[in-house]
C-alpha cells in the first residue's frame, strides 16, 4: 500500500516503549486466604477462570495495540488508487478562443475543431471557460444537454490567449472537489501563468488535468501592426513563411481603392508601407488570402480633421512664429495688425474674441489702445485660450496680469533653454532635456499658481496658468535671439502646443487594439457582430465599434497570435479519444481519516471492556 507522508511511518518507534512495558510489568504472586477457602468448590474451574483473565488481559494489549498502529499508519496517510466514471463528476472546459485559433485546419477551423473535442470531453456536470485575453465563464455548473447547446454557438474572438488565468479560475470553480478540467488549444504564445505550474497545483488536489492541442502547420502572411496620425498611416507586413512571399496590399473606403502597393517579403520578415489616411472608416486588405484570414485586413478610423481656429496678433511683416502656424494641417490661422484687431491681413472682418487661441507675437506697444487688454482678460475667463510670446519691450507693456511670468529687464547672457516637464506638447524634447541656445532673454519668474515648463537658469521660459475657464501662456524665447526657430522641431511643438491648448482628439484614441474593456454610459453599441445594449462593452471583435457618435477601429495586430506556421510541439503523447461514456479516470483515495475513525471507536471499546472489567 502506497503512503503519500512516507516519514509518518517513524510513529511506529513508538510501540517500542509500549512493548517494553508489558513485558517488565510484575508478575501477580499467588496467596493462600484461608477464610477464603470455602469459596473454591472446583478445582478445574478455578483453574478455567485463571485462564479466562489471562486472555482477557491479553484482550486489552490488542486493542491498545490495535489503537497505537492505526494512529501511525494515518500519519503516514496510505491511500489507493480507484477508477471512477468520469459521466458521473464535474468537467471544466477551458476552450481556447484568442485570434489564432480562427486559422484554417482541414476544412474546419482551429476553433471548430476544438469545439468538437470539447463535446466529447462533456459530463454530467460542466463549466465552459472561454480563454481570450481576459478570460470568461460562459457556463458554470450546467447540464450536458445545454452545455452542448451553448458550445454549437460559440465563435473565436480577435484578441490574444490567456491560458493560466483561465487554468486559475477552472481550479478556483472545482475547488479540490471531484472533477477534471480539460485544456484545448493551439498552444501558441500564451499569456498569464505558466499552465503547467497549475496543472501540478490541481494534481496535488487530486484534480485530473486534460491537455488536447488542435493545431497544425498552416501559411500566413499578416499585418502585425500599425501607426496611424491624421495625415498617413505605416501598415507593417510579417512573412511567416519559409519561404518568399510576393502580397498585395490596398487601401479601400467603402468601395474606393486609396492606395495600392505590392511587396516582396523574405522569409520570416518584416516589411512596412505608408498611406494617406482617409477621414472617416478605411480598411487595409492583404491578398492573396492564406490560412489565417483574421491579419489579412485591418481597420482605421480617423476623426474628421476639425481645425484649430488661431489668431495671430502682431505688427511684424513676416516672421517663423506665422510661416509655422501655416504650415499646420490643423490650424486655421489669421492675422490682425494692432491697433485694429477686427480686419485681417486679408482684408477679411473677424471677431477677436471667438477665436480658439490668440497668440500675442512682436507687437508695438504704442499700437495697443487702451482697454485691449482688458477685452482680452474676458476673452480668457470665458475659456479662451491667450499666448504672450517675448519682446525685448515686453516688461513696459501693461499685460494687467495675463502673463503667468513677472517679466524683467533683458539680459544679453548666452544659456541654454531646457524644459523641466514633459507633457503632450514637450514630449520631442524628452531625450535632450535643453532644446534651445539663446544669445538674450527677459528675467522672469512664475506667478503663483502657474507652472513652469521650460527655463533658462533660474528665469522662467515657458510657462501656463489657469484664469477661470481660460489659459494664460508665457513663450518666453525671442525668436530671432535664438536658433530655435530654425530647427526642426519648433514648427512640431508650435502644432503640439495648439492641440494641446485646444484639447485636439488624437487619432490614436480611435483606433486600439482588441482585448480591453471600456466602461461607458448605457447605450446601444454597434459592433462587428451585431448591436448590443451595454454599459461595460468587451471589445473582443476586430472591426469598427459604433458608440458615444463615435467610430473607433479594433484590430489584433499581435505577431504572436499571427504566428500559426508551426504545430504546436507542447506535448508528445497522443490523445485519449476514449468516449466519456466508457473512460475511467484514477483517483487516490486517502485512508487516513478512516484510521483515525477507527481508533476512535476502539477507544471507545477499550474504555467500555475497562468499566465491564470493573478496573473504573
Amino acid at each position: 500500500m502506497p503512503f503519500s507522508n512516507i516519514n509518518g511511518l517513524y510513529a511506529l518507534l513508538g510501540l517500542v516503549p509500549f512493548i517494553v512495558l508489558y513485558l517488565i510489568r510484575p508478575k501477580p504472586q499467588d496467596r493462600t486466604i484461608p477464610s477464603l477457602m470455602f469459596l473454591i468448590k472446583d478445582q478445574k474451574k478455578a483453574i478455567a477462570n485463571s485462564l479466562f483473565q489471562k486472555l482477557m488481559r491479553n484482550l486489552l494489549f490488542l486493542i491498545q495495540l490495535l489503537i497505537i498502529l492505526a494512529l501511525c499508519f494515518s500519519i503516514a496517510e496510505p491511500y489507493f488508487n480507484t477508477n471512477y466514471d468520469i459521466e458521473s463528476t464535474h468537467t471544466v472546459i477551458v476552450l481556447d478562443a484568442s485570434g489564432s485559433m480562427q486559422a484554417a485546419s482541414g476544412g474546419n477551423t482551429r476553433f471548430g475543431r476544438a469545439v468538437e473535442k470539447a463535446k466529447g470531453r462533456l459530463s454530467k456536470i460542466n463549466t465552459i471557460i472561454l480563454a481570450e485575453e481576459i478570460p470568461l465563464v460562459i457556463v458554470e455548473n450546467e447540464e450536458k444537454a445545454l452545455s452542448l447547446e451553448i458550445l454549437a454557438s460559440l465563435r473565436p474572438k480577435a484578441t490574444k490567449t490567456n491560458l493560466g488565468d483561465a487554468m486559475i479560475i477552472a481550479k478556483g470553480i472545482l475547488n479540490g472537489k471531484d472533477g477534471r478540467v480539460v485544456v484545448i488549444s493551439d498552444f501558441s504564445k500564451t499569456d498569464g501563468p505558466d499552465i503547467f505550474t497549475i496543472e501540478k497545483a490541481m494534481a496535488s488536489q487530486g484534480t485530473t488535468v486534460e491537455f488536447i492541442p488542435v493545431s497544425d502547420k498552416a501559411e500566413n502572411v499578416g499585418i502585425i501592426g500599425l501607426e496611424i496620425t491624421k495625415r498617413n498611416t505605416k501598415a507593417f507586413v510579417k512573412n511567416f513563411n519559409d519561404e518568399e512571399k510576393e502580397v498585395s496590399i490596398k487601401l479601400i473606403q467603402g468601395s474606393a481603392t486609396k492606395g495600392e502597393s505590392k511587396l516582396k517579403i523574405a522569409p520570416h520578415s518584416v516589411e512596412s508601407i505608408v498611406f494617406d489616411t482617409p477621414e472617416e472608416v478605411s480598411e487595409i486588405q492583404l491578398e492573396p488570402k492564406d490560412d489565417f484570414d483574421l491579419d489579412n485586413k485591418a481597420y482605421i478610423s480617423n476623426i474628421m480633421r476639425t481645425k484649430a481656429k488661431v489668431l495671430l496678433v502682431t505688427n511684424a511683416a513676416k516672421t517663423s512664429l506665422e510661416s509655422s502656424l501655416l504650415a499646420s494641417p490643423d490650424i486655421e490661422l489669421s492675422i490682425v495688425n494692432p491697433p485694429v484687431l477686427t480686419i485681417t491681413t486679408k482684408r477679411e472682418k473677424i471677431d477677436s474674441f471667438k477665436q480658439d487661441i490668440v497668440i500675442i507675437h512682436q507687437v508695438n506697444k504704442k499700437d495697443i489702445l487702451p482697454g485691449t487688454f482688458e477685452d482680452f482678460r474676458r476673452y480668457v475667463e470665458k475659456g479662451g485660450k491667450l499666448i504672450i510670446t517675448a519682446q525685448s519691450d515686453l516688461s513696459q507693456i501693461n499685460t494687467i496680469n495675463l502673463n503667468p511670468v513677472a517679466v524683467g529687464e533683458l539680459t544679453k547672457e548666452p544659456a541654454r533653454a531646457c524644459m523641466e516637464i514633459f507633457n503632450e506638447f514637450t514630449r520631442q524634447f524628452e531625450k535632450e532635456g535643453c532644446f534651445a541656445a539663446i544669445s538674450s532673454h527677459l528675467k522672469g519668474e512664475a506667478i503663483a499658481g502657474a507652472t513652469k515648463i521650460a527655463s533658462s537658469g533660474n528665469d522662467a521660459i515657458i510657462a501656463i496658468a489657469s484664469l477661470k475657464a481660460g489659459t494664460i501662456m508665457y513663450y518666453g524665447i525671442i525668436d530671432r535671439e535664438s536658433d530655435f526657430s530654425t530647427l526642426p522641431s519648433y514648427p512640431i511643438f508650435w502644432s503640439d502646443l495648439v492641440n494641446f491648448l485646444v484639447k485636439s482628439e488624437k487619432v490614436e484614441e480611435y483606433n486600439l487594439k482588441t482585448g480591453r474593456v471600456m466602461s461607458i454610459s448605457k447605450q446601444e453599441v454597434k459592433t462587428p457582430s451585431g448591436e448590443i445594449t451595454t454599459d461595460k462593452l468587451v471589445m473582443d471583435e476586430q472591426g469598427i465599434y459604433e458608440f458615444d457618435k463615435k467610430k473607433f477601429a479594433l484590430n489584433l495586430l499581435d505577431a504572436d497570435e499571427s504566428d500559426i506556421t508551426s504545430s504546436s510541439s507542447v506535448f508528445s503523447k497522443s490523445e485519449d479519444t476514449k468516449s466519456p461514456e466508457t473512460e475511467k479516470v484514477q483517483t487516490k483515495l486517502n485512508l487516513d481519516i478512516l484510521l483515525i475513525g477507527i481508533s476512535f471507536l476502539l477507544l471507545l471499546f477499550e474504555t467500555a471492556y475497562i468499566k465491564i472489567r470493573g478496573d473504573i
